[in-house]
């Protein structure tokens, strides 16, 4: 929901108009993960997976979520 309004709203400041997308990543921490760098890594990895795969996307690390 947040990404779709991002992409929905108009920046303007002055007679400058920007349309802005986001690209998110998202993990789960599960219990092979021993340490809070751990869910970051997987939530960073699925955002560099959501840019490469055409940005303004939200992906899951769905590895990283396995149990």
């Amino acid at each position: 929901r947040l990404r779709r309004e991002v992409e929905a709203h108009v920046f303007t400041s002055g007679a400058l108009t920007l349309s802005v997308t986001i690209s998110m990543g998202v993990a789960s921490w599960t219990p092979k993960m021993e340490a809070p760098e751990d869910l970051v890594a997987a939530a960073d990895a699925a955002l560099y997976e959501s840019k490469r795969s055409g940005r303004n996307r939200v992906l899951l690390n769905r590895k990283a979520c396995e149990t």
